[in-house]
């Protein structure tokens, strides 16, 4: 998928959260094991989505790259190519357009998948007996709206932890839920006296970039999505 993976970072002790915005009846609870089937559905449906945006990002503006290198190459040989030479080279640069969408559409697959089988499938497991990393969910009216994780990674010098899986519901969205479940994922990582906190979001997330400057993280490195 044509998508760069874009890293932010920021100190516990920095960020300024705070939105009028948020719901005052959302509660953020530690994940429980009876959350995971919905977690799961969540972190699936949001993915989905994610695809979608990227996908709408990226082939137009492969169709437009592939439409000027057809208009002078079609100007160039219209002279010396039969009526069926042509149509048969238009139809080469509609299958290969296909095939891009199709692996770009495969590619966002994956991810979902291999994201599954790496901790979403199992998040007791993954988080909650992991020392120095923690699970919430946002429940509003008895319902799990959201959820985000915190995983402590390895590093020889400074105390680092991950933010990952932050996904909201897309119908609560723009109600401070993100907000909040940010807000107890940053004071988990303060009173654990980690040094950093780092996330990756994708050139597809523009909300979610949006989103974390607001809070304080700095964007750090951008690298290409890779071919899973």
């Amino acid at each position: 998928m044509v998508n760069d993976i874009a890293s932010w970072r920021i100190r516990p002790g920095e960020n300024q959260i705070g939105d009028q915005s948020v719901v005052d009846d959302v509660n953020i609870r530690s994940f429980q094991s009876f959350d995971q089937q919905i977690c799961q559905e969540i972190f699936t449906k949001c993915c989905e989505t994610w695809i979608k945006d990227a996908l709408q990002m990226d082939l137009p503006r492969y169709c437009a790259y592939v439409g000027v290198e057809s208009v002078f190459t079609l100007l160039s040989l219209a002279f010396s190519w039969s009526f069926y030479t042509i149509c048969i080279y238009l139809g080469i640069v509609l299958i290969t357009m296909l095939i891009f969408y199709l692996n770009a559409f495969n590619q966002g697959w994956k991810f979902i998948n291999r994201s599954l089988e790496e901790d979403v499938k199992n998040i007791k497991n993954s988080y909650m007996i992991q020392s120095g990393s923690h699970f919430w969910v946002a429940v509003w009216r008895d319902k799990i709206v959201g959820m985000i994780g915190l995983f402590e990674k390895e590093s020889y010098k400074l105390k680092i932890a991950e933010l990952k899986r932050m996904y909201v519901s897309s119908e609560y969205r723009g109600k401070g839920v993100s907000t909040k479940l940010l807000e107890r994922a940053v004071h988990y990582a303060r009173i654990h006296h980690y040094d950093r906190i780092f996330l990756d979001t994708t050139s597809a997330h523009k909300d979610a970039h949006r989103f974390y400057k607001k809070h304080g993280f700095q964007l750090v490195n951008v690298r290409p999505f890779p071919q899973l």
